[in-house]
C-alpha cells in the first residue's frame, strides 16, 4: 500500500460498524487502483458513479471491472453504485461480484446514442439487459436520471 492507501486503510480498520464508502477522487500518482490492497470488516456499498481520476470523470472498463470484483471491497460489495464504459461492463460485474444484491449503473456507451434519444436508447439497454440475465435478476430505468439503470439480484 502506498501512504494514501495506507492512510485510507487506517481510517477503514477505526471504522469497524462503516457499511458504505465513496470514491470521488484519485490521482494515478496515488495509485494505479484506489482499491488494491484496501480491506475493510463491514463496508458493503461501494459508491465510484462520481468517481474522477487525475481530473477526469472515469468509466470502467472489463479490465477494471474484473479487478474490482477481485479486490476485497468488490468480492464483500453487496450493493455498488457506478459508471461503466459500455453494457457489456454490466454483465461483467453482475457475473463477477459474488455477493451483489444491487446494481445502480451509468452506461457511456448510452451518454450520446446515435439517434439522440437518450430515452429510447436506456429502453433498448433494459431490454437487453432483460434478454442477458435470468429471471432471478430485475431491471429498471431511473425515472429521475435519464442515464441510470437500477439492478436487483434475487
Amino acid at each position: 500500500l502506498n501512504n494514501i492507501q495506507f492512510q485510507l486503510q487506517l481510517i477503514l480498520d477505526q471504522a469497524p460498524r462503516l457499511y458504505s464508502l465513496e470514491f470521488t477522487t484519485w490521482s494515478r500518482s496515488d495509485s494505479e487502483s484506489p482499491f488494491e490492497g484496501l480491506r475493510s470488516v463491514s463496508v458493503r456499498r461501494l459508491n465510484l458513479i462520481r468517481f474522477n481520476f487525475n481530473d477526469q470523470d472515469y468509466h470502467f472498463d472489463e479490465k477494471e471491472c474484473i479487478e474490482l470484483s477481485r479486490s476485497f471491497l468488490g468480492i464483500q460489495c453487496e450493493v455498488l453504485i457506478i459508471t461503466v464504459k459500455n453494457q457489456r461492463n454490466i454483465l461483467t460485474l453482475l457475473n463477477n461480484l459474488p455477493n451483489l444484491r444491487s446494481l445502480y449503473a451509468h452506461s457511456l456507451d448510452h451518454y450520446w446514442p446515435e439517434n439522440g434519444s437518450v430515452s429510447s436508447a436506456m429502453d433498448g439497454l433494459v431490454q437487453w439487459l432483460r434478454q442477458q440475465l435470468p429471471p432471478t435478476c430485475a431491471v429498471t430505468k431511473d425515472e429521475n436520471d435519464s442515464f441510470g439503470i437500477h439492478l436487483w439480484i434475487r
